[in-house]
């Protein structure tokens, strides 16, 4: 499928799209949601540690020997000299009122249904652990900003914490409609019967959740072509006590039953094949061209060297002790981490490691502008090994050379991504790759990021599916079902 679709937008809509005061407004919301997401994701953290639970455990034991209101309750209390417990007020409790009246999602679906004229173009829904924050840069919320892009209508099916929770619907202009996967679990019949007009339904499954099970056996029934599109190692996450739901059992179902998987590199690769699946595809991660672009300079102290990271500072898999330790080896260097988090209670930064926070995914070229060298300073470990960081394709964009630890290169990019491991390593390779500077090398650079948009990933993944790989044509043919 070509990169370039003529398009099918109307142009007030188009016109709307590239309107820089929305644009900018929208990026400022999408920044708070993040922000929340972050706090979302710590608590989840929290409540997935030892203490917490040991915690938990504790006060689940008051409130059976001591429960409030009892005379033990009130002894208790007495004891310790506490203020009776204050009353909780039903709206302030956690997860709120269920307005899901209010905000039906599904008259959305059926319009974008009716104003869709082109059915020969497929039709995609996404299963996604994120929120569709362009700001953000996810793998799904990108495929689905590209295909819509191209007049393919959306489904975007979300991942919410609590029932009250809604992504505000400001992109059906665009052809996409945001669904929460609880309600979507609730009705499945709804998704699965929508667009049944299109020649082709294409189902994109980002995290194998095993409340899956019914939804995707449905899509299978229904005709939809399946695919599982492998972003992490969800079992190392579980380990660490992120993705707590994880089952591996359904994820090899999963995987077995699909018409096509993709992973983002070749360590998911391996790992698919290890869980029972041969035919699986790599297509890595990408970057969203206008993201290298300085808007207005944001000029910081320089070092002797000057390095730099943006992204999410998760203890998982961020390698504080890594860049402390490097800090402090060179104290001429300056360091700067742009994001959310920060460094963990036992890890204590040297002065030239500088924090700057979540910043505007605007602004982000114009301090990387300052940076010799930019990093991705993940732990060594199998969590990282997993991944392919979307920042390594967004530096490549911005002409700077790359540093990583713990992740691989992406294929073809050795050039300009160095891997090592150590304090050592690390301190040594950024200083050769700050001595390698020049405009043919930042060209270069630059280049093989122009070959990696989303757009790119978008057309990898249509065109295997259009060619009828892995098992998508046995689908068809199964299904009766043409190109």
């Amino acid at each position: 499928m070509p990169t370039e679709t003529p398009s099918t937008t109307p142009p007030d809509r188009e016109s709307r799209a590239g309107d820089p005061v929305r644009e900018r407004l929208r990026e400022q919301r999408d920044l708070a949601l993040g922000e929340r997401d972050a706090a979302l994701r710590r608590l989840a953290e929290i409540e997935a540690s030892a203490g917490y639970r040991l915690l938990a455990l504790f006060w689940k034991l008051m409130r059976r020997l001591a429960p409030p209101g009892s005379w033990r309750g009130r002894l208790y209390r007495r004891l310790r000299g506490a203020r009776p417990a204050a009353s909780t007020p039903e709206s302030f409790e956690r997860g709120g009122n269920d307005d899901s009246v209010a905000n039906d999602p599904w008259p959305e679906l059926y319009a974008i249904e009716e104003q869709v004229t082109a059915t020969h173009l497929p039709a995609v829904a996404i299963l996604s652990t994120v929120w569709l924050l362009e700001s953000e840069g996810q793998r799904p919320t990108q495929l689905a900003l590209e295909l819509a892009r191209r007049g393919l209508p959306v489904a975007f099916c979300y991942w919410r914490w609590w029932p009250h929770e809604w992504a505000v619907q400001d992109r059906i202009d665009a052809g996409i409609v945001q669904l929460p996967i609880d309600l979507v679990l609730a009705h499945p019949e709804r998704l699965v019967r929508a667009f049944s007009g299109h020649r082709q339904r294409i189902a994109i499954v980002a995290f194998p959740h095993p409340d899956f099970f019914e939804l995707v056996a449905a899509l299978h029934a229904a005709g939809w072509i399946v695919v599982y599109d492998v972003l992490d190692d969800w079992e190392e996450f579980h380990r660490v006590g992120q993705a707590v739901w994880y089952d591996e059992p359904f994820e090899r179902h999963l995987l077995t039953g699909a018409d096509a998987v993709f992973t983002v590199n070749d360590v998911l690769a391996e790992r698919v094949r290890e869980l029972g699946r041969d035919a699986v595809a790599v297509v890595g991660n990408g970057f969203r061209p206008g993201l290298e672009e300085v808007f207005s300079p944001r000029p910081l102290a320089r070092g002797e060297v000057t390095a730099g990271y943006f992204g999410y500072l998760a203890g998982a898999w961020f390698d504080w002790a890594l860049l402390a330790a490097a800090a402090r080896k060179r104290p001429d260097w300056r360091f700067y981490l742009i994001g959310y988090g920060g460094a963990p209670e036992e890890i204590t930064l040297p002065e030239n490691v500088v924090l700057l926070g979540k910043q505007p995914q605007h602004a982000l070229a114009a301090y990387a502008a300052n940076w010799d060298v930019a990093l991705v300073p993940f732990k060594p470990e199998r969590l990282a090994a997993g991944a392919d960081p979307i920042k390594t394709y967004e530096y490549l964009a911005m002409g700077l050379p790359v540093v990583v630890t713990g992740v691989y290169p992406p294929p073809g990019s050795e050039a300009f991504v160095t891997r090592t491991e150590g304090v050592d390593g690390f301190l040594a390779a950024i200083a050769h790759a700050a001595r390698h500077q020049g405009a043919d090398a930042k060209a270069a650079r630059q280049r093989f990021a122009a070959g990696c948009t989303w757009a790119h990933r978008a057309d990898a993944m249509l065109d295997a599916i259009d060619r009828g790989e892995q098992r998508v044509a046995e689908k068809r043919a199964l299904m009766r079902v043409d190109r």
